[in-house]
């Protein structure tokens, strides 16, 4: 599981939007405590507007900052559309301690979320993926938040008008409006509104979303670089592991790894990095393809004992250079390069 740096992690304006930036005392003590016990989620993306953006995890981002720490556990979501992301982002958000007020902002992003994505999909002409509800977008992100959709407008027009009227100058009646809708519910504060209306007058005023202001030219530039950096890294890796597999094997004719075992960890770790890999994909690919070929015939061997020896090899030996050429020798009668 990687470290990232905190310093390289953005947040998402949304989260500002809906659940600004306090986080509970308690929470932070128990961070310079015991530290970040679960990781967070990070999105890596194609797209340079929304990677390294913290899909969940903010308040712990927060806490970790404010008791000093530089770096926190996290994996990565990998998304090119921000409006998934902000999907992601909010139910990411549901199963925690949120006011009613911001439960309305959610469901406003939420149903306009849903919106988008439908219209989305009905243009390119694709269905609606397996897993995903269907229904009204207003019905879905009601439920998704855990309201009714009654609820949820009501609590809606709770929140719009609180922010016209505090836009008009009147924050008295803004600040009783959202403690009700708080405290209460959505009904009663909606109740209260009423009142209001019939005394005052309510202004209308709709609640903007916020954009999604892309990082800048030496910001993505930056994460290219640290994608060619683990690109470099992950061929490596797999040159001098697929070395020390066969320097094993040609030490114990009858001794074949699981072929199938080591290529998934090679695939994955070489899958951490950006799509442009598949040429070093499809050279591990020959690699064993090459590797069962040699075995076939040949008595099963510890997988214990050629895993440790490939280990005790790959200790002693040297990082190949940048630009390595990925070669093995994949059997006795083959020793070239493939």
């Amino acid at each position: 599981m990687p470290d990232y740096m905190l310093a390289e992690l953005r947040q998402h304006p949304l989260n500002d939007h809906i659940y600004g930036s306090f986080v509970e005392p308690e929470f932070i003590e128990s961070i310079r405590e015991h530290g970040v016990q679960e990781p967070i989620t990070v999105c890596k993306s194609n797209n340079p507007a929304i990677d390294g953006m913290v899909v969940k995890g903010r308040r712990r981002c927060l806490a970790s900052a404010i008791v000093g720490l530089t770096s926190i556990p996290g994996v990565e979501w990998c998304c090119d559309s921000d409006d998934e992301l902000r999907k992601q982002l909010i139910l990411s958000n549901v199963r925690n301690t949120v006011t009613t007020e911001q439960k309305a902002l959610m469901f406003i992003e939420l149903r306009n979320v849903e919106s988008r994505l439908a219209a989305a999909r009905a243009q390119a002409g694709v269905a609606i993926p397996s897993g995903v509800k269907q229904g009204r977008a207003g019905d879905l992100a009601a439920s998704a938040i855990g309201m009714s959709r009654t609820s949820a407008e009501r609590a809606e027009k709770v929140v719009k008008a609180a922010r016209a009227l505090k836009e008009d100058g009147k924050e008295e009646s803004a600040k009783e409006l959202i403690e009700t809708l708080n405290s209460a519910g959505p009904t009663p504060a909606y109740k209260k509104l009423s009142e209001i209306e019939a005394v005052e007058g309510v202004p209308t005023q709709e609640v903007v979303s916020p954009a999604n202001p892309a990082p800048s030219a030496g910001e993505h530039d930056k994460r290219i670089s640290k994608a060619s950096q683990q690109l470099k890294a992950a061929i490596k890796a797999a040159v001098m592991a697929m070395g020390a597999v066969v320097r094993a094997i040609d030490r114990k004719k009858d001794a074949v790894p699981g072929f199938g075992t080591a290529h998934r960890v090679l695939e994955s770790k070489l899958k951490q990095c950006d799509n442009g890999l598949s040429n070093a994909e499809a050279a591990v690919g020959v690699f064993f393809e090459k590797l069962a070929e040699a075995g076939k015939g040949k008595k099963n061997g510890s997988v214990e004992t050629v895993g440790k020896q490939a280990c005790d090899e790959r200790a002693e030996e040297p990082a190949p250079e940048d630009g390595v050429i990925i070669t093995a020798v994949s059997s006795d009668d083959d020793n070239g390069p493939f």
